[in-house]
């Protein structure tokens, strides 16, 4: 015996929505994992520019720091080489 027809037609369009049902449950999980990666690689490059900046404004900092204290000192020595 063979199916019928219309049941052959029935089990067609239930495998053909399965199929189509897990390629497109595939494609947003895919679309999830882009954004998500974006969304990650964004916020690293945001966090490395902020660590370089702040970077750059502590050695600015230091540097102002060394020469005030180099100028402190020469000041100091000064009078004495200066009698």
């Amino acid at each position: 015996m063979e199916p019928t027809l219309g049941s052959q037609l029935l089990g067609v369009a239930l495998v053909a929505t399965i199929a189509f049902v897990a390629g497109w449950y595939g494609n947003r999980m895919d679309a999830r994992k882009r954004a998500k990666k974006e969304r990650l690689a964004r916020l690293e490059a945001e966090l490395v520019a902020q660590y370089e900046e702040d970077m750059r404004l502590y050695h600015e900092e230091q540097r102002k720091a060394e020469m005030e204290a180099l100028a402190m000192a020469r000041k100091a020595i000064t009078p004495a080489f200066s009698s």
